[in-house]
């Protein structure tokens, strides 16, 4: 792999080694290079690597991987850098990891990182020198911290406990001056939009630099709506710069609606010592406001209900999310067709590719961190938790579609704890609204919102359920006809937006004919299962009968649940479990999808 003006995409074959042992780093693994082969982006699992399940080991309560593998593995790359890089500060980039990983650069280790929500990305100071160079990365997917019980960025139910590298996988030569971190805060109160990042110089000299914003629509990139610029003196090492930019008449604000979006160009120019260095990036963002008011959301001051459903890094191909635009517009599309307008991210954050095709159509994310569990403040897991929180507003926090942020499902424990990071995120960016958890503690019976989450995910409140499925209607004793079921009393005084966690659940018949769709290494012998009862009771000439008539009542049923939403005053909004089927947990076919 060469480098090609700035940047060496290293997707192709590596070198690979399976370590199921763990004795790679104690035996320097980092030094030597591997007799087989895989392909980059991708996993284990895709690659025939690991272990094939026994016959008495294949599920029938979820997909099961037809490899699977947990422990550390070894990849390996030759690269070749030019002149043009020398001297030069460089960034390693790995979009998505699951789940550790460890790098080194000749045998020099560049650290660890084991971020599930966002990219990987090490720092080389000084640069990489002319010639050949080999990047070896370790990446261990073993639980090395409990997230809980069955969060979905680990879980097998779902996206599974994958081993492997996606998305972007680049070697990036940042020059001596680059500007890192910038974030875009519109504010229509102010009708201003404040940039804010961080230059680093890394010559030898300060220099005095000039920072020039240029705003455009994104899809014309010609037409300069506003553009400013402010001097900047004495720039040395890491310095942080806010610059505020007038919204102009002219620029549209970004919802569901019209999904408006700008770009600003930032560009730097510094001088010093006789020396001038310069650098730029772009960043996406949209005008837009989130706010609360009562039990009402508001998007730009405007209520809105929340229309959702789950998205719970179902990926039966491949065991892993895609890392494509179109493949994350396709669903948004499909889902926009049945009148939905956001996505809850159960206990997981989608990649990048997700949040762009989101701001492009108009559609409400609420990404988690990876978590599922019990937390107290002196666990492990609480640093996890709250590190993870951050590098999610780092990397997506300028895009407009990330409008709500949870810190997982169904947390528990250290209540203080939450509440003090839910008042740090609050303080730290205000571009989005915040709640602990979704269910609110189940098990515990939280039900009641803590005192600095701005919304309320929950199935029951101190007064009563807010589910069809625990009303009184649905006891075998007690049957009401009717439409007037509403959740007026339960929801009384809680003041902040109440959102329906996991609406419906309504099963359909397994439809058999989807089994020849599953191509990848995730196999549905479940499916197959549950087809071979049927077959041996003669019941599957039936089946088609089954599906339309448990079809028909789920849709009934799913519309008793929605409407009761609806109609009650204040209520603001449902996320549905499912408008497709969930693989795992027993196999919870409650979509009327596949």
């Amino acid at each position: 792999m060469h480098s090609n003006d700035r940047k060496i995409d290293l997707t192709g074959f590596w070198e690979f080694r399976l370590d199921p042992e763990n004795r790679g780093i104690k035996e320097k693994w980092y030094q030597e290079s591997f007799n087989e082969k895989i392909w980059l982006p991708g996993s284990t699992d895709e690659a025939g690597y690991g272990v094939k399940p026994l016959k008495n080991q294949i599920h029938i309560g979820r997909l099961t991987r037809e490899y699977s593998y947990e422990g550390a593995a070894w990849y390996s790359v030759e690269i070749e850098v030019d002149d043009t890089w020398l001297g030069k500060d460089a960034i390693l980039y790995l979009e998505r990891c699951h789940w550790e990983t460890r790098v080194w650069i000749d045998g020099e280790s560049l650290g660890c990182m084991n971020s599930l929500s966002g990219p990987h990305v090490y720092l080389i100071n000084g640069g990489i020198s002319v010639g050949k160079h080999r990047i070896t990365i370790c990446v261990d997917n073993t639980k090395k911290l409990n997230l809980g019980f069955w969060p979905h960025s680990v879980c097998e139910e779902t996206q599974t406990n994958w081993n492997g590298m996606i998305g972007r996988m680049e070697l990036i030569c940042l020059g001596n001056l680059f500007l890192k971190d910038v974030q875009v805060y519109p504010c229509l109160n102010t009708k201003t939009i404040t940039v804010k990042g961080i230059i680093r110089n890394s010559s030898d000299s300060p220099l005095d630099c000039r920072i020039q914003i240029k705003l455009s629509p994104a899809n014309d990139l010609m037409e300069i709506v506003m553009e400013k610029e402010e001097d900047l003196l004495s720039v040395k090492g890491e310095q942080a710069f806010e610059v505020n930019v007038p919204i102009t008449a002219n620029m549209k604000p970004w919802d569901e609606f019209d999904p408006n979006l700008y770009i600003a160009n930032l560009f730097v120019q510094g001088s010093g010592n006789g020396n001038i260095l310069n650098c730029r990036t772009d960043v996406t963002f949209g005008i837009r406001k989130v706010s609360t008011f009562d039990r009402q959301l508001l998007i730009n001051d405007r209520p809105v209900f929340l229309r959702g459903a789950l998205h719970n890094a179902e990926s039966p191909l491949t065991g892993y999310p895609s890392v494509k635009v179109e493949d994350w517009e396709f669903v948004i599309r499909k889902v926009k067709e049945y009148g939905l307008n956001h996505f809850r991210f159960h206990s997981w954050c989608p990649p990048e590719a997700a949040f762009t095709a989101a701001d492009r159509l108009g559609f409400y994310f609420l990404p988690e961190c990876p978590f599922s569990a019990d937390i107290y403040r002196d666990y492990p897991e609480a640093k996890y938790l709250e590190q993870e929180a951050f590098h999610m507003l780092k990397t997506y926090g300028n895009h407009p579609s990330f409008v709500m942020m949870g810190f997982g499902n169904e947390m528990r424990k250290d209540e203080d704890f939450f509440d003090a990071l839910l008042n740090n995120m609050r303080e730290a960016d205000n571009r989005r609204i915040y709640t602990c958890d979704v269910n609110n503690d189940r098990f515990a019976k939280r039900m009641s919102p803590l005192y600095n989450a701005q919304f309320f995910v929950t199935r029951h409140t101190q007064y009563g359920s807010i589910r069809l499925a625990q009303q009184k209607r649905f006891k075998s004793m007690y049957s009401v006809d009717g439409n007037d079921l509403d959740y007026t009393a339960e929801i009384r005084n809680i003041h902040m937006p109440v959102i329906l966690h996991e609406a419906g659940e309504w099963a359909v018949h397994p439809d058999f004919s989807e089994i020849s769709k599953y191509t990848g290494h995730l196999k549905p012998y479940n499916l197959e299962h549950f087809r071979s009862i049927l077959k041996k009771r003669g019941l599957l000439p039936q089946v088609h009968q089954f599906q339309l008539a448990s079809g028909a009542l789920s849709r009934i049923l799913y519309k008793e649940e929605l409407e009761a939403c609806f109609r009650t005053p204040g209520m603001a909004g449902f996320q549905l479990l499912n408008i497709q089927d969930f693989p795992g947990q027993g196999d919870a076919l409650v979509g009327l999808l596949d």
